[in-house]
């Protein structure tokens, strides 16, 4: 019995590893299919698309730090710009001020004061060295005595000219030596002399008679016909300046307030003729009324048969009693007398217009000053003054010219 128990025992354990290892297996199975069924494919795809995802905000991100990192730079050069751009007016003004300050010394007789100079210039060890350094002409303007208001006022367009031609002999001899020999002292020293000269004249002119300087501007020397000098012609002499780009930044922030100035003069210009044309078109059209009324008074006084006789003392002593009738009676003819005063528009503007005038003279001359009396150096004022022959030197032209404006005129 007890063998018959063993050997069942025995039969039934294969049957359960059998089945034990059924199921393993059929699980094994389950799980391989579950996995395989899974959507996504193996996991290994998961963190691929994520970290595609993370570049594209990455570059995202960069690309907006770029166009920001772009845009203050933008911001820091147009700052930059600005900055400089308002030193340079800056110094224009301060040199326009001591300009002015020089030309109202000058209109009042007062005795100049030199200005200050750069260290380049105050520590120049030679005067042909100095004659090269721009803005020499700083301590050239207000070396010589102005001549006596009286005498530069006695002064015509002719003598003016004569005297520029003085001026341009006693220049060209040192000059050439000068171009030829940088060292060259005594040509240094005798071109000084005679710009010093020169430029007290030419600034007592300019202030005490604006009118006969404009008309010298304007003249042909050799002809002595008033002309203008072409464009072109400025163009060339201002090559032989041979400007420094600190001279031609100079001059072209003192064209920008020029142009500023002149805008302003020509809008106010502009609206005082418009209103002097329609003040005088008014003035007309009110003669015109009066000249109606005066005639339609005349033939309402005539007596009924004046009209139609054919004369003889009735007709005479028609007119002489109508005459005397409107005279008495204050109507007819008389109404003439009785006009009320007006003051016509021209005398209401020519003020304001002469004030326009000075206004531009002198926005004029302050360019002038600020080029022949602050920019140039002394060798540049002598050649402008050479090779501008035969018109004198016309500094609105050439800073014009200077500031990239060839054509104005």
């Amino acid at each position: 019995m007890f063998t018959g128990a063993l050997f069942e025992l025995n039969n039934s354990v294969p049957i359960r590893k059998a089945s034990l290892t059924t199921a393993a297996s059929t699980d094994n199975s389950t799980d391989i299919a579950a996995t395989a069924s899974r959507p996504g494919g193996s996991k290994r795809s998961a963190p691929s698309k994520r970290e595609s995802k993370h570049r594209i905000r990455d570059n995202e991100k960069l690309r907006e730090l770029e166009a920001l990192a772009a845009a203050k730079l933008e911001q820091y050069l147009a700052l930059t710009r600005r900055n400089a751009d308002l030193k340079l007016r800056n110094t224009v003004l301060s040199e326009a001020l001591l300009i002015r300050d020089v030309q109202l010394s000058t209109s009042s007789g007062r005795p100049l004061t030199a200005p200050p100079l750069p260290p380049e210039l105050a520590g120049a060890t030679s005067m042909a060295a100095a004659a090269r350094l721009p803005g020499s002409m700083k301590g050239v303007c207000t070396l010589a005595q102005s001549p006596s208001l009286e005498s530069v006022r006695a002064l015509g367009r002719q003598q003016l000219l004569d005297q520029h031609h003085v001026f341009l002999a006693e220049l060209s001899v040192p000059l050439l030596a000068l171009e030829d020999n940088p060292a060259d002292e005594a040509a240094a020293e005798a071109i000084r002399s005679v710009l010093a000269r020169l430029s007290a004249l030419y600034r007592t002119c300019s202030v005490v008679s604006p009118e006969v300087m404009a008309l010298v501007m304007q003249t042909h020397m050799e002809t002595r016909e008033m002309s203008c000098a072409p464009p072109e012609h400025w163009a060339v002499v201002l090559q032989k300046l041979e400007l420094t780009p600190q001279q031609v930044a100079e001059l072209g922030g003192m064209w920008g307030l020029f142009r500023g100035v002149m805008d302003k003069i020509q809008e106010e210009r502009r609206i005082l003729n418009a209103r002097l044309s329609q003040g005088l078109a008014q003035q007309e059209q009110k003669e015109a009324q009066r000249a109606a009324a005066a005639a339609a008074a005349a033939a309402a006084a005539a007596p009924p048969g004046a009209q139609s006789d054919g004369g003889g003392p009735f007709k005479r002593q028609s007119s002489s009693s109508g005459m005397s009738s409107g005279v008495s009676g204050g109507g007819g003819m008389g109404c003439h007398h009785h006009h009320q005063l007006e003051v016509p528009p021209e005398a209401e503007l020519l003020p304001a217009l002469s004030r326009s005038l000075r206004k531009e003279s002198a926005a004029h001359l302050l360019l002038r000053g600020f080029m022949f009396g602050r920019t140039l150096s002394i060798l540049q004022a002598a050649r402008v003054m050479v090779h501008s022959y035969p018109w004198f030197p016309n500094a609105t032209a050439l800073t014009a010219a200077a500031a990239g404006v060839p054509d104005y005129g």
